[in-house]
C-alpha cells in the first residue's frame, strides 16, 4: 500500500509510544489477514474451477481475435460436412452437435487455423502460408496446443464480409464446472460498405436461456438495419423430445420445452425475413443456447457420527446431493427471472419403519398387532434430530437417531424425492419448478437393514397349512419401488417362487446334493408372507432337502423384474431353507396301557432287545419330536402311520404283520403267533399325498405314496422286542 504522504523520521527514530502503536497496529493487520486468509480458502476450492475456466474462455477469446483482427473477408468455419457460415446452419446440415470444428483466417499472406478437436476436449492453433494459386502451405512448427478442457467450439460468421464482425461462442467445462460465454469480434478495418438489400443487419436478442421442461417461453429479438424487421424462429438442433418446438402464437414467437426433454442444451436459429441479394440468405442470423435446467438424481451420503452402527443410540449424517443439469440461476437474462427461479436443490424427506414385514402405523399395521393395548408409532423406533432444507451451495440433510437395533426383523428405509420434477411440494402444495408441473420422479434412498427378511433357520415344516415360512418386508419394498418409480401400477406384482434339491448324508457327514429342480411358483400369495402349503407334498417323507425361496416384483411380464434393483446383492431377496426326512418313533405301553418306558425311541437294540414279560401284546403309538426339527407336520403324518413286525430268520427279516395307514395315537396292538424269537417293529408312512410338478402346464398332478422311515445305520424308527 502506497501513501501520498508519509512524515520523515526524525534522527531519533521512533519514540516509545510510536513504538507501541506500530505493534498494535500490526497485529490488528496480521488478525485481519489471517481472517481472510481463512474465508478465501474455504471459498476458494469452490470457486477456483469457475474462475479458471472463465479466465481460460476469455484468454482463447482474445487469441482468435487476434487472429481476426487484421482479416476482413478472408474468414472460414468448417465441419466435417463442408464449409458453413454459422453453427446452425452447420447442424442444420446434419453435422453433429459439439463435434470437429475449424476456424481458418486468411491474411496479410499467411492462413491461422484453428482446429477444435472433440474427441481430447482440446483446440489447436497452426500456420499456413498463402501460395499465389490459392493454396497453402504449412509452416515447420505444426499444431500448437491452444486451449483444453473444451466442450463447444461454434461461430457464426454470416456479418463478417459486410459487417466486420463474427460471433464465437466458447465452453469450458473442469471436474463439475462449466462455463459458456459468447464473444463478439470485429476486425480493425470495419465492415464493407454495401446497399440495398446487402444493406449491414443485425439481430439482438438473448444469446443464452435457461429453460424447464413442460415451460413455454416468449422469445424476444429485434432485426435492425433492413425495412422489414419481421424474423422466423426455428430448432437448430439438440432436442430428444419431438414435443420440444419453437412456434409462432399471433405476432409472438414461443419455444415449448418437452416433458421429457433429456437434452443440457438445445440451439435456436432466428433469421431475418428480409435477404440479401441472392434473395435467399437472411441479411442477418443469430445462435441462442438454451440450457435445460431437470434435476436427474439424488444421491443419499451416510455417515455414521456416534454409536455403533445399526445399534440403538446410533446417529446418522445423511445428505441429499441433487445432479441435473444446469441447475444453478442465470446470473443474467430474463429466462430465470419471469417466470422467477425456483431453486431445484430441495427435497422431501420421508421414512418407513418396517417390523416382521410391516410398516409401523402402516395399512396393515393395526391387523398385524393383535393386542388392542399396543400401538407403537415410528418415533419409538428411531426420531428426527434435525433437518436442513439446504441452498444452491449446501446440501439438504438430515440427523437421525436410531432406538432399537436394527436386527432381520426390522428395517428402516430414508427416502429424499426432489421435489422439483415433481411440480408442486409442501404443505399446502406450492410450485416447485417454474410451471408447477411434473416432469419425473427423481429420488434417492438408503436403507438401513441386515436383511429384508426373517426365518427362523430351523427346518421347514413339511405340508403345513398354517405355517409361515418366511416373512419379507412387503411394506418397505413396495416403499422402495414407489421412491424408485413414483405412484405406480406394479406395486402389488409381487411373485413368490421356489426350487429344492435332495441331499445325503455320508458317514463323515459330508452332504452330497442332488440337481435343483427348476424354479416354480408357491400356491398361495399372502402379501410379506410365504406360506408354502401344499407346495411341501413335492417333497418325498424319506428324504432330506434343501430348499430355496425367492421373490420380486415385474411389470408387463414376470420376466422384467423391477425389485430387487440393479446393483443390490445377488440373494438379498432369497431364502435358504431345509427339510429333513421325517421321523416317527414309539410310544409302547403293555397291555393295560401302562407305559413300559417314557419316550421310548429305540427302545431295544439288536443285541439287546426289550424281552417280553408274558406273550400278552403290547401297544404302539406313533410319536414326533419337535416338528420343526424333523421337518415333519402332523396333519400328514398322524393319519398315516404305519407298522411292521417282522422276525428274524436266519441272517434276515421276514414280515409276519403289517397295518395300513393309522391315527397316530391309535395303532392296532401288536399281536404274534410266531414263537419265540427275536423280533422288530419298524416304521412307516401308508398312502401319503405326493405332488409332481408340470412346467408346461403350471399345475400339480397328486398320487398316493407309502414311505418306510426306518434307518438301519442310526436304528431310528426300530423297536427290538425277544419273545421267550
Amino acid at each position: 500500500m502506497f501513501w501520498k504522504g508519509r512524515r520523515k523520521l526524525n534522527n531519533k527514530g521512533l519514540t516509545l509510544m510510536e513504538l507501541i502503536c506500530a505493534i498494535a497496529i500490526l497485529a490488528i493487520v496480521t488478525a485481519s489477514i489471517g481472517s481472510v486468509m481463512v474465508v478465501s480458502a474455504r471459498s476458494y476450492q469452490r470457486d477456483s474451477d469457475e474462475v479458471s475456466l472463465q479466465q481460460e474462455a476469455q484468454i482463447t477469446a482474445n487469441q482468435i481475435a487476434d487472429l481476426v483482427i487484421d482479416s476482413t473477408a478472408g474468414v472460414k468455419y468448417s465441419c466435417p460436412l463442408g464449409d458453413y457460415l454459422s453453427e446452425a446452419d452447420a447442424i442444420a446440415a446434419g453435422a453433429v452437435t459439439g463435434g470437429d470444428r475449424t476456424l481458418s483466417i486468411d491474411g496479410n499472406g499467411v492462413r491461422y487455423v484453428v482446429s477444435f478437436r472433440e474427441a481430447d476436449n482440446k483446440i489447436y492453433y497452426a500456420e499456413h502460408i498463402l501460395n499465389p494459386d490459392g493454396t497453402s502451405t504449412p509452416t515447420g512448427a505444426g499444431e500448437q496446443l491452444m486451449a483444453e478442457n473444451v466442450k463447444l467450439f461454434a461461430a457464426d460468421i454470416r456479418n463478417f464480409s459486410d459487417s466486420g464482425y463474427m460471433e464465437l461462442t466458447l465452453g469450458f467445462e473442469k471436474n463439475t464446472k462449466t462455463y459458456v460465454a459468447a464473444f463478439t469480434i470485429t476486425a480493425r478495418n470495419g465492415a464493407v460498405t454495401v446497399t440495398g438489400a446487402e444493406a449491414a443487419a443485425s439481430i439482438t436478442t438473448e444469446l443464452e436461456l435457461v429453460l424447464e421442461p413442460n415451460q413455454t417461453y416468449l422469445l424476444n429479438a429485434t432485426v435492425m438495419g433492413p425495412s422489414n424487421t419481421d424474423m422466423t424462429w426455428s430448432l437448430g438442433g439438440g432436442s430428444t423430445d419431438p414435443d420440444t418446438q419453437v412456434f409462432k402464437d399471433g405476432a409472438d414467437w414461443k419455444i415449448t420445452i418437452g416433458q421429457d426433454e433429456t437434452a443440457s442444451e438445445i440451439y435456436l436459429l432466428v433469421k431475418s425475413n428480409a435477404k440479401k441479394e441472392d434473395g435467399v440468405t437472411p441479411q442477418a442470423q443469430q445462435t441462442v443456447i438454451v440450457h435445460i435446467r431437470r434435476v436427474t438424481a439424488v444421491n443419499l451420503n451416510v455417515t455414521l457420527q456416534s454409536g455403533s452402527d445399526l445399534m440403538a443410540g446410533a446417529e446418522y449424517l445423511i445428505t441429499a446431493d441433487v445432479a441435473g443439469t444446469n441447475l444453478p440461476k442465470l446470473m443474467a437474462g430474463s429466462s430465470d427471472v419471469d417466470p422467477a427461479y425456483v431453486s431445484p436443490y430441495r427435497v422431501e424427506w420421508n421414512y418407513i419403519y418396517s417390523v416382521n414385514g410391516h410398516a409401523v402405523g402402516g395399512d396393515d399395521w393395526t391387523n398385524y398387532q393383535w393386542e388392542s393395548w399396543y400401538h407403537p408409532s415410528p418415533s419409538d423406533y428411531f426420531t428426527v434430530l434435525e433437518e436442513v432444507e439446504g441452498s444452491d451451495s449446501t446440501a439438504p440433510g438430515i440427523r437421525i437417531r436410531l432406538l432399537e437395533n436394527i436386527d432381520e426383523y426390522r428395517q428402516l428405509l430414508v427416502t429424499a424425492t426432489a421435489t422439483h420434477p415433481e411440480g408442486m411440494a409442501g404443505e399446502p402444495p406450492v410450485s416447485s419448478n417454474k410451471t408447477g408441473l411434473s416432469y419425473g420422479h427423481v429420488a434417492g434412498m438408503h436403507l438401513f437393514y441386515k436383511a429384508l427378511h426373517s426365518y427362523s433357520g430351523e427346518g421347514m415344516y413339511r405340508g403345513t397349512p398354517d405355517a409361515q415360512v418366511v416373512n419379507f418386508a412387503y411394506d418397505l419394498i413396495k416403499g422402495m419401488i414407489q421412491a424408485q418409480y413414483g405412484n405406480v401400477g406394479f406395486l402389488d406384482n409381487c411373485v413368490k417362487y421356489y426350487r429344492f434339491r435332495p441331499f445325503t448324508i455320508n458317514a463323515a457327514g459330508e452332504r452330497i446334493y442332488g440337481p435343483w429342480v427348476n424354479w416354480a411358483p408357491t400356491q398361495n400369495e399372502y402379501g410379506g408372507a410365504i406360506k408354502m402349503r401344499g407346495d411341501t407334498l413335492r417333497f418325498e417323507f424319506d428324504k432330506n432337502y434343501e430348499v430355496q425361496l425367492k421373490y420380486w416384483w415385474w411389470e408387463g411380464n414376470i420376466n422384467n423384474v423391477v425389485w430387487p434393483f440393479a446393483g443390490m446383492p445377488d440373494d438379498i431377496n432369497v431364502v435358504t431353507a431345509e427339510i429333513y426326512r421325517a421321523k416317527v418313533f414309539f410310544r409302547v405301553t403293555d397291555s393295560s396301557w401302562n407305559e413300559i418306558a417314557t419316550g421310548a425311541v429305540r427302545l431295544g437294540t439288536k443285541e439287546v432287545p426289550y424281552v417280553l414279560a408274558d406273550s400278552n401284546p403290547i401297544h404302539l403309538e406313533g410319536q414326533i419330536t419337535n416338528a420343526q426339527e424333523m421337518g415333519a407336520d402332523q396333519n400328514y403324518i398322524k393319519d398315516h402311520v404305519a407298522y411292521r413286525v417282522e422276525k428274524l430268520e436266519g441272517d434276515s427279516w421276514t414280515a409276519v404283520y403289517e397295518t395300513g395307514g393309522q391315527e397316530m395315537y391309535h395303532l392296532t396292538p401288536v399281536s404274534w403267533n410266531n414263537g419265540a424269537g427275536l423280533y422288530r417293529v419298524v416304521i412307516g408312512l401308508k398312502g401319503v399325498p405326493h405332488r409332481t410338478y408340470n412346467y408346461a402346464t403350471q399345475g400339480y398332478t397328486e398320487s398316493i405314496r407309502d414311505y418306510w422311515l426306518y434307518d438301519e445305520v442310526s436304528g431310528d424308527g426300530i423297536f427290538y422286542f425277544q419273545v421267550p
